[in-house]
């Protein structure tokens, strides 16, 4: 490995481990379902059904879980070791980036193409976080690399490791860890010539690879759980991924409907992959030369074929999510750097000042900004929530404009959320709170609720009117704190107006459009 490269994977380590063992400093809610069911695995039954509060998680493969479980029994049960599982995917990702880019382009856009990735915002965030994203993305792009090298040595071999690194991406995030990169690899040798592609993939073998896989998935798990676990997979993770409830959308609307999934992803596309992004059109003219003289034709269609397979198939499945393109992102990085001549000094100066700045940047945002942004009002609640709760327990409620997760990291018990007064969910945790037949506390607490300001002004009072129906006793809500928190919906459009309107009192426009307040509220019998 060169020194640069050694010294440069080193920083972004350092970069995504930074205070990565404070919780919410880069917290995303999911987290807490891989911190706290890979801590409970005792079984092999724990291993194909993680326990998350006694609920059985079927929506992840189990290796994400293992991997997290062996982390914390090496380096202790704690978010930094849990986090590592991510960050060291993200370093082996961008090494497997640097050596596709190598056997592609050449060392200088190898080691540049390699730093646009590790420095674009998506890559960034995913890099820090107890998801298995990452992972997934560093089993794919080495799927994809030895798929390439395959193709370039005209080796057969190769093919098999490419197809097993598919089914081992299978096993962290389910299907899409083989459907992609097969899909964009049988797509590259339709559409290439035979000097470009003059061996024969092992298709047969290759299938039976990936199948036998993800039966280390699928057979033990319903063996051990049976329809529980088919009846989640058919409906949850297949028809409700693949389908959209088309009920009450008129010609027109579902016409706009599917207009707007086509364009989706592409601005995602130019958000996530900043500051890069900004680079495209400037590539394009920069590069027209290259492309008249069709020099790296080949290694660019392979990377296209890669990034349109990806865009076409996250199109296409109806649930959307701004992280599935990251999977496009090595290819999108390589593609980007190839346009640009690295010969010239100018150019390489170029990308050594971005990078650079781009990197103090994500230090300067991790040491100042997150403390502030992260630690909000929430947390000091649940801090307060915490302390109530460890004189006795008492069941907890969230309004649905508040993660869950954010709160049961402080109390370690599970938290109902409640979309409303009239709402099918609540009337079953209702049923199961009056089927519990809570006892009076000795503070007089039957449950905690903590409701944002819209949830606290429209339903609060129909919600302990309910409440009290439902266990049959009077009950009242005190008010026991309250604070602020950044909202997770920006009303920008009413902040300009609020500035139009009276320009004079910024701070408080500021607050109004950028935070809201948050209650806890203790429901007490009367």
């Amino acid at each position: 490995m060169k020194p640069r490269l050694a010294i440069f994977l080193l920083l972004i380590f350092i970069m995504l481990s930074l205070f990565a063992w404070q919780p919410k400093i880069c917290f995303a809610p999911d987290e807490l379902f891989y911190y706290k069911s890979s801590q409970a695995i005792s079984g092999i039954k724990d291993i194909y059904g993680p326990d998350y509060y006694g609920e059985k998680r079927f929506q992840k493969p189990p290796l994400f879980y293992l991997v997290v479980a062996f982390f914390c029994r090496i380096f202790g049960a704690n978010w930094l070791s849990v986090r590592l599982v991510t960050i060291a995917s993200a370093v082996l990702l961008l090494i497997v980036t640097y050596l596709l880019g190598l056997r592609m382009f050449g060392a200088d856009r190898a080691f540049f193409g390699t730093g646009i990735l590790a420095t674009t915002i998506l890559f960034f965030r995913f890099g820090r976080i107890v998801l298995p994203e990452m992972m997934l993305v560093f089993f794919m792009t080495g799927a994809f690399y030895f798929a390439y090298a395959g193709f370039q040595k005209n080796r057969r071999n190769l093919f098999y490791l490419s197809f097993c690194l598919m089914g081992i991406a299978s096993l962290v995030k389910g299907p899409v860890g083989f459907i992609l990169p097969a899909a964009a690899i049988l797509l590259f040798s339709i559409t290439s010539v035979k000097k470009d592609v003059p061996l024969r993939i092992p298709w047969a073998w290759g299938i039976l690879i990936i199948i036998g896989s993800n039966l280390l998935w699928f057979l033990p798990a319903f063996l051990l759980f049976g329809k529980e676990f088919a009846d989640h997979i058919v409906n949850v993770e297949i028809v409700d991924r693949m389908t959209r409830e088309a009920g009450g959308l008129s010609f027109s609307q579902g016409v706009y409907q599917a207009f707007k999934d086509v364009f989706f992803y592409i601005p995602v596309l130019a958000i996530q992959f900043l500051p890069w992004s900004i680079l495209c059109p400037a590539a394009m003219i920069i590069g027209r030369k290259n492309i008249e003289k069709k020099k790296f034709s080949v290694q660019r269609r392979f990377l296209i074929i890669w990034m349109i397979t990806g865009f076409l198939m996250f199109t296409a499945v109806t649930a959307k999510r701004h992280h599935y393109v990251l999977l496009l992102f090595p290819a999108l990085s390589l593609y980007l750097i190839s346009f640009f001549d690295l010969e010239l000094r100018h150019i390489r100066r170029m990308f050594r000042v971005l990078l650079s700045l781009t990197i103090g940047v994500y230090f300067l945002a991790v040491m100042v900004f997150f403390p502030y942004i992260f630690m909000d009002g929430v947390d000091h609640l649940s801090a307060e929530l915490k302390k109530a709760l460890m004189e006795e327990k008492a069941a907890v409620f969230a309004s649905w404009r508040l993660d869950p997760q954010e709160i049961e990291l402080y109390i370690d018990q599970p938290v109902n959320v409640i979309m409303g007064v009239e709402f099918e969910e609540y009337h079953m945790i209702a049923r199961r709170l009056r089927n519990d037949a809570l006892p009076v506390r000795r503070n007089g607490v039957i449950l905690y609720l903590m409701i944002a300001r819209e949830g606290y002004d429209k339903f609060l009072e129909d919600f302990l009117e309910y409440t009290a129906k439902t266990l049959q006793r009077p009950v009242t809500g005190n008010e026991l704190s309250r604070g602020r928190r950044w909202r997770k919906t920006i009303r920008f459009s009413e902040f300009c107006g609020d500035i139009r309107a009276n320009p004079w009192n910024i701070r408080k426009h500021f607050n109004k459009a950028f935070r809201e307040d948050v209650f806890l509220v203790a429901v007490r019998e009367e």
